[in-house]
């Protein structure tokens, strides 16, 4: 019978992880194949899709995945992640609000809050977001560097500074730190 559609899920899930995108996704379709309705196949497969700048047939599988399984929080905030790169802020916040309401401590999915709040111009909530993220892991270098971008945003040029060092501290060669930072420093007359 060869290989069970678990044991390739798992090894597209290997290659994933170790950035081979070609691999991940032969091997996740080669699953589908043989089980079209497997949830960790159709939404990983969106995740690569996504990863891979195809963010329409990825916002498409990952929608699919979710409704043969509405309850994993990944799977909402990967559609979210899909939705923003679409410019669909909107729908993005619907999802990534679902994620959080299945699991309301998941510092990704609180992190990508920020980001569509941001979109939409609600930078007020975005730093909330950042901060709670801040709050429970102060070394996510990413909600630090996405606070700094949303200080600077609203014209808080010292506090921005402060949270890109910070950002900077932890993750040297960010190079979107090293350019928000600059642009502070820019902002500050520095």
């Amino acid at each position: 019978a060869g290989t069970s559609v678990g044991a390739i899920v798992a090894e597209a899930a290997a290659r994933h992880r170790q950035g081979d995108f070609v691999a991940a996704e032969r091997l996740y379709r080669e699953a589908l194949g043989r089980h079209p309705t497997h949830f960790d196949a159709m939404h990983l497969l969106g995740v690569v899709l996504h990863q891979t700048g195809r963010h329409d047939a990825a916002a498409a599988l990952i929608t699919k995945a979710i409704a043969h399984n509405p309850r994993d929080p990944s799977a909402h905030n990967n559609l979210a992640l899909a939705l923003r790169k679409l410019g669909r802020p909107g729908e993005a916040l619907a999802s990534v609000e679902r994620a959080l309401a299945l699991a309301p401590d998941f510092l990704a999915a609180q992190n990508n809050r920020g980001n569509v709040l941001r979109d939409l111009g609600r930078r007020g909530e975005a730093i909330a977001c950042y901060e709670r993220v801040i709050a429970a892991d102060p070394s996510h270098a990413g909600a630090l560097r996405n606070r700094a971008d949303t200080l600077l945003e609203s014209g808080r040029g010292a506090d921005a500074l402060a949270g890109f060092e910070r950002a900077l501290a932890l993750d040297p060669v960010d190079a979107d730190a090293h350019a928000g930072r600059g642009n502070a420093l820019a902002t500050l007359g520095r």
